[in-house]
């Protein structure tokens, strides 16, 4: 079923101004991370009514346990560099992974492992060159540019498989720059495989491919607020200027509510929170019509410093 963008963005936004509307007003760094926070968990935890939460695999025997699947799961990126997105982002000792989880249940991962069961898991082209943080080199004919992403719910119980399946397609398709996996011992968002690409020409084939490929996964039928849905489980949009795109999402949710609250000079009722919000996410790039989209950004340099603060 398809979804727009925009009727998910307007129930961010009400569901942002009803609990902005009951926490402390005060400009203080201490009350505006908190309302970033706070609208940052509304984007973030979003389920459709209806829609069964995904679990995170335990640490069980079997080939549904977290250990098989873990282990099925480097096996399945082949050559390829995975970057643990903790700390400073190391690249995957894979070989002594795969030790790690062939022990026996009882005993117990060590740190290492323990957070790569649960975390991010970036896997990179063949023939990458990777250094930390996230910053690598690609093959020559990948691109180099990200301003797009397509999104899969790939539920933890398909996670290797989805890794398996598209490592092939990450290699094939040279606009696409890197893919995101969340490991399987994590359940806590619905974009929980990210291709990052370059949106071209050949856009269509891109995500045919990608579409392609985890046909038949164990996908949830849900994806995450804001996101232009195609399809039951999957999600489009555009990388945004700074931070993440529900960060900076959520900054500017929180920048149009102390706007408004100057401009009525006192909490703001839903419409004139709207109001106010239709400008300010136009001012940097995000239209009610396709909140999905990045325009052209016509803010101040203060705001934008403000809102480089938030995503710091």
């Amino acid at each position: 079923m398809t979804v727009s963008s925009h009727d998910t963005f307007l129930l961010f936004l009400a569901k942002a101004w009803h609990t902005m509307s009951g926490m402390p007003t005060a400009s203080t760094n201490t009350n505006i991370y908190s309302m970033r926070r706070a609208c940052y968990g509304i984007y973030a935890n979003y389920v459709p009514v209806g829609i069964t939460p995904k679990s995170p695999l335990d640490d069980v025997a079997g080939n549904q346990g977290l250990r098989a699947n873990m282990k099925n799961l480097i096996e399945g990126s082949g050559d390829r560099v995975i970057a643990v997105q903790r700390g400073d982002w190391p690249a995957m000792d894979k070989t002594a992974m795969l030790e790690q989880y062939a022990k026996p249940l009882t005993t117990a991962f060590n740190t290492a492992a323990r957070y790569a069961s649960k975390s991010y898991l970036h896997l990179y082209p063949s023939g990458s060159t990777y250094s930390r943080r996230g910053r690598f080199v690609p093959p020559v004919e990948h691109t180099k540019v990200c301003n797009w992403r397509i999104g899969i719910n790939v539920k933890p119980s398909s996670m290797a498989q989805a890794v398996a399946a598209l490592a092939p397609v990450l290699d094939a398709q040279k606009d696409i720059n890197h893919i995101k996996f969340q490991a399987p011992g994590s359940a806590s968002k619905c974009d929980s495989v990210i291709v990052y690409m370059n949106k071209t020409d050949d856009y269509l084939n891109v995500k045919n491919a990608v579409i392609g490929a985890v046909t038949g996964l164990d996908i949830q039928d849900c994806f995450s607020i804001i996101w232009e849905q195609p399809l039951d489980g999957i999600g489009e949009a555009a990388e945004p200027p700074i931070g993440s795109f529900g960060t900076y999402r959520s900054s500017i949710a929180v920048l149009s509510y102390h706007v408004a609250l100057r401009l009525v000079n006192r909490r703001p009722n839903l419409d004139q929170f709207l109001k106010v919000a239709k400008s300010v996410y136009q001012q940097f790039g995000v239209s009610f019509a396709d909140p999905h989209k990045q325009g052209q950004i016509t803010a101040t340099p203060q705001d934008m410093n403000w809102l480089r603060k938030l995503e710091a």
